[in-house]
């Protein structure tokens, strides 16, 4: 999957990335899609250069439609234990109300 993705990626920008175990597991079930995708959200181009590579979307919905009522949930690199807890607390709050909830990875 990711070799075909790198193919048909209009950037340029993923062929220097290297994935690692987590886009393997992350595949069984969610959607990779990037920026040369029909799905990629146009509004990510107003980020230029900061613009994500990829993403990884969960759902029964399409991207556009998901991203309709989204919050973003963001952390640090090092959280602790009870702030991993409350964030999944806090997160599945979200998208049991209907919410898309996007995260950033730190």
């Amino acid at each position: 999957m990711w070799d075909r993705r790198v193919r048909h990626d209009g950037s340029g920008r993923l062929a220097h990335y290297r994935p690692h175990e987590e886009p393997a597991q992350a595949e069984l079930t969610c959607q990779f899609v990037i920026p040369s995708d029909g799905e990629w959200p146009t509004a990510l181009a107003d980020l230029g250069p900061a613009c994500p590579l990829s993403l990884w979307v969960r759902g029964r919905e399409r991207l556009p439609q998901l991203t309709d009522s989204t919050v973003a949930v963001t952390g640090n690199r090092a959280p602790t234990e009870q702030a991993v807890t409350r964030a999944h607390i806090f997160a599945t709050a979200l998208a049991e109300n209907d919410h898309t909830v996007t995260a950033t990875l730190a």
